[in-house]
């Protein structure tokens, strides 16, 4: 029979915690015996349960532990993001972010846990399965503030993409901050370039990638018709360049091939030949074609030499200033060492 203390956490769903000197008693003789695990400080979870989850299933855990231990407090940044599933990168969730308002002391989470500053938002928070978050528009801007370029505009793709906002109710969230807010500029420039065009991460990922190089902003997502099949065909980028010229840009991705959901039934070879197909008959129609994947996107020098020997245009005079900007964008003191797993 379980103790108290961990059917408590099993009904939450989360870890458990002592709420009396008895409790507290309990937990640690149990995980100095080898029965319980501690994935935060003062913060328990049965050995064997814990090792069955996956890393996703353990950062929700851990979240969601933190947020309901302090109902005052408010789960921001990355955190948030993950609970509104704007993002899946397990290798960004390195702290559990929260917004602590002024004269709340939080209870345990020790070096794990980013203490961010509360401010004024009249947007409010959500609750997501009990969770306190503040709205999308503020989570944006947090991931803006915090992240670099790269990392931070698929989570603004992914928001735009599930309608959880617009670019235009951004702008105006943007626009109600009368003085100097930390993030502002970042977050305006994240939202010149965001789009809820691209289908995955992964797109908006090589988006970023696209734009950092200095490469004119493509079109995503563009319809043609198979002139041999008459379907409609959608290359993932596309770039007109001068005289009518099109270049098409298709990123390969072996999630494309291993993810069932994402093959939409098929099996791989038949997304590998659909894939070929494709290229074909964007050839048929005029358009060249380049390939890259996501090791040229994570090593974008490659990217580079790619799309400039395509002859994909670049920007010039402001923008390509502008442009120069997104290096800068991050705190790079976010990108330490993972504080969770």
């Amino acid at each position: 029979m379980l103790h108290r203390a961990l059917v408590r956490a099993e009904e939450r769903q989360t870890l458990a915690w002592a709420e009396d000197n008895s409790e507290r008693s309990y937990l640690r003789r149990n995980m100095l015996a080898g029965r319980l695990v501690t994935p935060l400080p003062h913060m328990y979870a049965i050995a064997e349960e814990w090792r069955k989850l996956g890393i996703e299933q353990r950062i929700t855990v851990i979240l969601r532990s933190v947020a309901l231990k302090n109902p005052r407090c408010t789960l921001c940044s990355l955190s948030a993001a993950w609970m509104l599933g704007l993002t899946d990168d397990v290798s960004l969730q390195r702290k559990v972010h929260v917004l602590v308002p002024r004269g709340v002391s939080m209870r345990s989470g020790g070096d794990a846990v980013q203490r961010h500053e509360s401010i004024g938002d009249s947007h409010g928070c959500v609750e997501i399965d009990g969770v306190h978050v503040p709205s999308v528009e503020r989570v944006l801007l947090d991931c803006a503030r915090d992240l670099r370029f790269c990392d931070s505009l698929p989570i603004w793709e992914m928001a735009y993409r599930r309608d959880l906002t617009s670019p235009g109710r951004m702008q105006e969230y943007l626009e109600s901050f009368s003085g100097p807010y930390k993030g502002i500029r970042a977050a305006r420039l994240v939202w010149r370039y965001a789009n809820g065009h691209c289908e995955n991460g992964g797109e908006s990922k090589a988006h970023a990638a696209i734009l950092q190089l200095g490469f004119v902003d493509p079109e995503i997502q563009v319809p043609f018709v198979n002139p041999l099949t008459h379907r409609e065909i959608r290359p993932d980028f596309l770039w007109r360049v001068k005289k009518g010229l099109l270049i098409a840009g298709e990123l390969d991705g072996m999630r494309k091939y291993k993810d069932e959901a994402m093959r939409n039934g098929r099996d791989v070879e038949e997304v590998l030949v659909r894939e070929k197909d494709r290229e074909t008959a964007l050839n048929s129609l005029g358009v060249l074609v380049v390939r890259f994947h996501m090791g040229d996107v994570r090593h974008p020098q490659e990217l580079r030499r790619k799309l400039s020997l395509i002859g994909v245009p670049r920007v010039f005079g402001a923008e390509l200033k502008r442009r120069e900007r997104l290096e800068k964008l991050g705190n790079e003191d976010y990108y330490g060492r993972s504080m969770l797993f």
